[in-house]
């Protein structure tokens, strides 16, 4: 009777996880990710004005990048990353382009925020040029 026991109180907790805590099993792990190259400043901008201003003033270092426009999967829910590593300088001349990013995520963000800021982070280890534009969604 234990033996059955033990495994039904294992299968039963893990069914009752939250969805933020099965998100971080991306957390440190490589993973690919499809979507298109933004310079942070715009991205800033662009959420401040759809949110009346009330996400601050947009400014953004000029060097630093977003990945938007990626699709969900499985459990990840973010729609847009903020990028990080040495190859981030590579991306200048991707942005308004849809690349393919290897990577390790380094942090979930925040749920629900549209602060770049807050945003989670990819720390991209390879990239990959997919189209010299960024489909419509």
């Amino acid at each position: 009777m234990r033996i059955i026991t033990i495994p039904l109180l294992v299968s039963l907790a893990g069914a009752t996880v939250p969805a933020s805590a099965q998100e971080s099993k991306y957390l440190g792990k490589e993973t690919r990710l499809t979507g298109c190259v933004q310079w942070e400043k715009d991205y800033r901008r662009e959420r401040n004005e759809g949110h009346g201003g009330a996400l601050g003033t947009g400014a953004g270092v000029a060097n630093e990048f977003v990945l938007t426009m990626v699709k969900p999967e499985g459990t990840r829910k973010a729609t847009a990353y903020s990028v990080t590593g040495d190859r981030e300088k590579e991306l200048g001349r991707r942005v308004g382009q849809q690349i393919e990013v290897y990577g390790v995520v380094e942090d979930e963000g925040k749920a629900g925020s549209g602060q770049s800021g807050d945003l989670p982070r990819i720390k991209v280890t390879a990239w990959v040029p997919l189209k010299d534009f960024c489909p419509s969604q």
